[in-house]
């Protein structure tokens, strides 16, 4: 898995000094795609991306560009947006169930818990910013 990338077309709408702005092109071919499961750009029309790059310049405005990252980045975000809130409400619901909590406040506890996990990812936007790193080249056309 080490190495294989995810890509999409985009097209550049704003190129300043360190970052190319982008807007990924929704294409049919999401449907057949192998990594649809794992990528965001496939469930929505129109997906915009900030991407720093030190090469910025190398772009222009309307461009047609492919921007991609490894497939090991998408599977952990996924992770980290889907999976690891699921278990935690999961194990959260069934302790509190067990330790006696009636069902209401067990389950309220539970939900309740996403607001805070949402909001210390919120808080850690920029680190994980910089880990989930998607990069931009252009096509040889």
């Amino acid at each position: 898995m080490k190495g294989e990338v995810i890509t999409h077309r985009a097209k550049v709408i704003h190129v300043a000094d360190n970052y190319v702005d982008v807007v990924v092109l929704s294409e049919s071919a999401c449907a057949s795609c192998h990594a649809k499961g794992q990528c965001g750009a496939a469930e929505s029309r129109e997906k915009r991306m900030i991407i720093e790059t030190p090469v910025a310049s190398y772009f222009s405005e309307g461009e047609e560009v492919e921007v991609f990252t490894e497939k090991v980045m998408g599977i952990k975000a996924v992770w980290v947006a889907y999976i690891l809130p699921f278990l935690l409400v999961l194990f959260l619901l069934l302790v509190l169930l067990q330790t006696g909590c009636g069902e209401l406040i067990s389950g309220i506890s539970a939900l309740s818990v996403l607001v805070v996990y949402y909001i210390i990812l919120y808080a850690l936007r920029s680190r994980l910013s910089r880990e989930f790193v998607f990069n931009i080249r252009k096509i040889n056309q």
